[in-house]
């Protein structure tokens, strides 16, 4: 049996919001690139859902985390594209239930003394807007547009990360007490054949996650397993630890 649930993030986690998707949108990857000046690009895959073309506008911001957890964003643009993350191309077109390649490109150094976070905007246009042609669009109908994201990350200079683990009631707590980000990637909470799966967690350093027994796990009183694939800029590796059942705690 298996459930899918988000795990509570204790702390700011950057990229944090959800984003909206609709069956009538492009489908955008939920994924995170790690860039770095020795492996500067990745390719993502851009899906269309419709059975009409769809235009695609990408736009690339640097997200500026505060310690207070507030986010801060700069659009990269003009001379901030030779030291950023661009996306290649910027427009482009998705065939009916086809798919178009992206490039994402760091263009700087790895000299930053902290990581550095981009957030890639992907936002279905009208005709006229691609070609910059208005006429285009005399018999559009009602266009409703929903952006959807994907992620990069550009690590620091000699980078350090590093995943703790604390034991809690009927749950399992992971923080990054390094420098800099770790990925966590599918990760789940099991009790035999019951398992809790979680979405990509991005764990910027300093940031702790919780991961719990659901109330039907609990009522088993017995131990869980837990189990997930971290990757950073420095290795990727398996994680698997024992979540001990807390009657107490239970209720």
């Amino acid at each position: 049996m298996l459930k899918y649930i988000t795990a509570i993030v204790i702390g700011s986690i950057f990229f944090s919001k959800l984003v909206l998707a609709s069956a009538n949108q492009v489908s955008i990857p939920q994924t995170t690139a790690i860039l770095t000046v020795s492996n500067p690009s990745e390719v993502i895959q851009i899906r269309n859902k419709q059975e009409s073309v769809a235009y695609v506008q990408a736009q690339v911001v640097e997200v500026f985390i505060a310690p207070d957890g507030k986010e801060r964003f700069e659009t990269i643009d003009k001379d901030k594209k030779a030291n950023g993350v661009v996306a290649i191309p910027e427009k482009f077109i998705v065939a009916p239930l086809g798919s178009s390649s992206v490039r994402l490109l760091f263009t700087g150094d790895s000299h930053s003394t902290s990581d550095r976070f981009f957030k890639i905007r992907f936002t279905p246009i009208i005709k006229s807007k691609y070609y910059g042609d208005s006429s285009t669009d005399i018999n559009s109908t009602i266009f409703v547009s929903i952006t959807g994201s994907t992620f990069a990350v550009v690590p620091k200079v000699s980078p350090a990360p590093q995943i703790t683990k604390a034991d809690k009631p009927n749950a399992i707590e992971l923080t990054n007490s390094g420098d800099s980000i770790v990925l966590l990637n599918n990760c789940k909470l099991c009790i035999g054949s019951i398992c809790e799966l979680s979405s990509q967690k991005r764990l910027i350093s300093k940031r702790t996650v919780l991961f719990s027994m659901n109330n039907t796990q609990v009522g088993l009183s017995k131990n869980g397993q837990f189990s997930c694939e971290t990757l950073s800029s420095t290795q990727s590796a398996f994680i698997e630890y024992k979540v001990k059942y807390n009657n107490e705690h239970s209720q």
